[in-house]
């Protein structure tokens, strides 16, 4: 899960600032060794994470925090310019983000705003860390097919 992976646990991050307890990963590798498609369910205790991502086929590219009177829905979720929220099934209010965007732009300006800092507030050192011990497959379970295999999130801040 490294190279795709981390896209969707980064998203899910953002809005819960929380760690998995347990994490159970459905992977299929291309013949150069990277995931190119991955299924996954985090387990937060109080509530789960359902995460996917695939070179191998098309998917929407959006995310979905759902609870329990509605969704939230972010099209192109790792270059969102708009986002939408749902009661049930009506969506009853939209945020579209009209700044123009060319790539990398932003990260670019984060950077930039943080004087050279090699880390940024959106995403601690402490999330990388966690995050790459999450997506690494243990030893013993390293294949072109990586089916059941839990792991659980360091616990250390």
């Amino acid at each position: 899960m490294p190279d795709m992976g981390i896209y969707p646990i980064a998203v899910f991050y953002l809005f819960t600032r929380r760690y998995p307890v347990g994490v159970d990963v459905v992977a299929r590798h291309a013949p150069n060794g990277v995931e190119d498609d991955v299924s996954a369910i985090f387990d937060y205790g109080d509530l789960t994470a359902t995460l996917s991502t695939s070179f191998r086929c098309h998917l929407a590219n959006s995310a979905y925090i759902v609870g329990d009177e509605g969704y939230i829905e972010i099209p192109n979720f790792w270059r969102a310019k708009e986002c939408h929220l749902y009661r049930g099934n009506e969506k009853v209010e939209s945020f579209g983000d009209k700044r123009p965007s060319h790539g990398y732009n932003y990260e670019t300006t984060a950077v930039g705003g943080d004087q050279g800092a090699l880390l940024t507030v959106g995403a601690p050192y402490s999330f990388s860390l966690r995050a790459l011990t999450a997506m690494s497959p243990s030893e013993s379970t390293e294949t072109s097919s990586t089916i059941g295999r839990q792991q659980t999130w360091q616990s250390s801040t």
